[in-house]
């Protein structure tokens, strides 16, 4: 299940989110699906269709849990209806943003506005509703918020919006298997991608080159340095780490090096929220950072087994 365009969630549907949420409880085993339509359909008026996709979207965020044929509210979801239900869409907001429903209008408005001394993003109001008017109007319902005379995005939510400007989301027409093991690499890439942008001076030298082309041999590239560094990113569910090169990436990093270098990320779980989950790797000691990985092969530090043969016609 895919998330829609941030293009869709329009204010008056973000209120009929929020309400949809609290409209179905929690309680084991849930209401049909069908019930749970029809009464989010009660409580926020509009089209049953609209109804389905409101439903659609709070399993997508993680905020219901749709089991075969019933429906209710997540774990995750109660926290949520709690900042609702005392008037603070900060939790909301924050589970949409980090879910990447905004990752191209974020995007935008990162590359518009100008930072401040305190780190706060600062943009003119017409501006910043022609390049990322949902996410703006998303970002009202903060309390420190400000849109008049200047757009100001408070740092601790600017620290947010850099953290999935450059999500890209899985295609829908994918099978399970081969989705839920492209979903893994990105979610990598996305973390290897965070970390390196925390760590320099310069973000924007950070490139994800992957999302371009999947050509370089490389999905990152730092560009504070010459050479630069190019990083190609591994993710996996279990924390051992093992992992494939194409022979692309092996000729690529016979060619450059100590340039290039291989991040590894363990343990990732698709179920669990991309920052926290970035948190609790990151103390887990992830990414497992190996340089000149040729070399390290040569020395026996690492094993490297061919496991595939090509065979054509002579």
């Amino acid at each position: 299940m895919t998330l829609p365009a941030g293009t869709w969630l329009t204010g008056p549907r973000l209120d009929r989110l929020a309400t949809a949420l609290q409209t179905i409880g929690a309680n084991v085993p849930g209401v049909p699906r069908e019930t749970a339509v029809r009464r989010i359909w009660r409580k926020c008026g509009g089209s049953h269709e609209e109804s389905e996709q409101l439903l659609n979207l709070l399993a997508s965020l993680n905020l219901f849990h749709v089991d075969e044929d019933s429906v209710r509210r997540a774990n995750s979801g109660n926290p949520v209806v709690r900042g609702l239900r005392s008037g603070d869409y900060r939790p909301l907001g924050l589970t949409i943003i980090r879910a990447g429903l905004f990752s191209d209008q974020a995007r935008a408005l990162l590359e518009i506005g100008n930072m401040d001394a305190e780190g706060d993003l600062i943009c003119l109001p017409r501006i910043a509703q022609s390049v990322a008017p949902q996410l703006v109007g998303l970002l009202s319902r903060w309390p420190e918020f400000q849109s008049r005379p200047l757009v100001c995005v408070p740092s601790n939510v600017v620290g947010e919006l850099e953290t999935v400007w450059a999500l890209r989301m899985v295609e829908a027409s994918e099978p399970s298997w081969i989705s839920n093991r492209r979903r893994i690499g990105q979610r990598a890439e996305l973390y290897s991608f965070q970390r390196e942008r925390s760590i320099t001076q310069n973000p924007s030298s950070i490139a994800w080159v992957s999302q371009d082309s999947d050509s370089f041999g490389w999905d990152i590239e730092d560009r504070t340095t010459a050479p630069y560094r190019r990083i190609e990113v591994k993710g996996s569910g279990a924390a051992c780490p093992a992992f494939f090169l194409s022979q692309n990436e092996w000729n690529q990093a016979a060619r450059y090096g100590s340039n290039y270098e291989v991040q590894f990320w363990g343990s990732i779980d698709l179920q669990r929220e991309q920052a926290n989950e970035y948190a609790s790797l990151r103390a887990a000691g992830f990414p497992i950072v190996i340089s000149d990985i040729r070399a390290k092969i040569t020395t026996g530090e690492w094993d490297a087994t061919p496991v595939q043969w090509r065979i054509a016609r002579n």
